[in-house]
């Protein structure tokens, strides 16, 4: 069964929760805009020095049916992915991070049939990681060049779009750059942001309410009302991820706390005279927490920035 597109996202998707934690950290900071301006609320990254996170993350994607060249048949193959992770802003200018920290934990991918007990589990090449995102701006021309940094030496090749991953993660463009009211709908054309380099597609999302969570934190509830997804793969094989869900943000630290999704992943291949197509239901869920963090020192800063010797 392929599952690269699974497999090979599984990555991306680590990434975007990752990113998501930074999409928010800074809104009770005193350099940072308010999260409610006339009603309305900002969603979009603004990063601080010394915001610290730690994510939870795993999905699952069933594949019950498999179709060559017409003819249906069953299938009952479960792949999915499990991953903890985190990351330290440790350099930030006007709400745009320059230099980023992320730290990998335990992160594996599993193959099997549905009801095994003992499915195949692989490390992931990042697993127990660390790498650093750094922003250059030139202070002449303020164009960016950004440059990822390998803390230590891998065992395995990572996926050809890991560090432009890491790039868009960061970034994270699903959200306005303008604060919006609640019932506001947007379209946004960035699904890398969500999935990694190299997806394409559309994901209508809507501020549908704020809440006051148990906590006594304000929650802003962003709904994926549709998304559908696509990205080759090679060798006549395309991935079509289609899914709705919630995204919710700590309005107090604009933390990008809990993404829950549900949908369907497809593999289709054409090649000559064959066609077939894998698919079946695909669920998602990543769970984010703010950690109490000092800010870097200068050392901290310069050091993370060098590619170390021994890596």
């Amino acid at each position: 069964m392929p599952t690269s597109l699974l497999h090979g996202r599984g990555l991306a998707l680590v990434l975007v929760s990752i990113a998501c934690a930074c999409a928010g950290d800074a809104a009770r900071a005193a350099d940072a805009p308010p999260a409610q301006e006339g009603g309305a609320y900002a969603l979009s990254p603004h990063y601080k020095p010394g915001q610290r996170w730690s994510t939870t993350f795993n999905y699952v994607w069933e594949v019950n049916e498999t179709i060559i060249n017409g003819q249906r048949l069953p299938a009952d193959a479960v792949a999915g992915v499990q991953a903890t992770g985190g990351g330290w802003v440790l350099a930030a200018e006007e709400g745009q991070y320059r230099q980023v920290l992320i730290q990998f934990g335990k992160c594996e991918n599993t193959t099997g049939t549905r009801g095994q007990q003992n499915p195949a589990v692989t490390a992931m090449p990042q697993s127990n990681k660390d790498f650093v995102v750094v922003r250059e701006v030139s202070p002449i021309t303020d164009e960016a060049r950004v440059r990822v940094v390998r803390r230590q030496r891998l065992t395995a090749d990572l996926d050809p779009s890991f560090e432009e991953s890491l790039k868009v993660a960061l970034d994270f463009e699903l959200f306005p750059k303008e604060p919006v009211k609640v019932g506001a709908t947007w379209t946004s054309k960035s699904p890398a942001a969500f999935l990694g380099a190299g997806h394409e597609g559309t994901m209508d999302m809507q501020l549908v309410r704020v809440i006051r969570g148990e906590d006594g934190r304000e929650k802003a509830i962003v709904q994926v009302t549709r998304a559908e997804v696509t990205r080759g793969m090679g060798a006549g094989t395309t991935g079509v991820c289609q899914f709705t869900g919630n995204i919710r943000i700590d309005l107090d630290d604009r933390l990008v706390d809990l993404m829950e999704f549900r949908g369907t992943v497809s593999l289709r291949t054409k090649v000559q005279s064959l066609q077939s197509e894998q698919r079946g239901p695909w669920t998602y869920k990543s769970t984010t927490k703010l950690l109490t963090a000092k800010p870097p020192t200068t050392q901290q800063v310069k050091q993370y920035a060098q590619e170390p010797d021994d890596k």
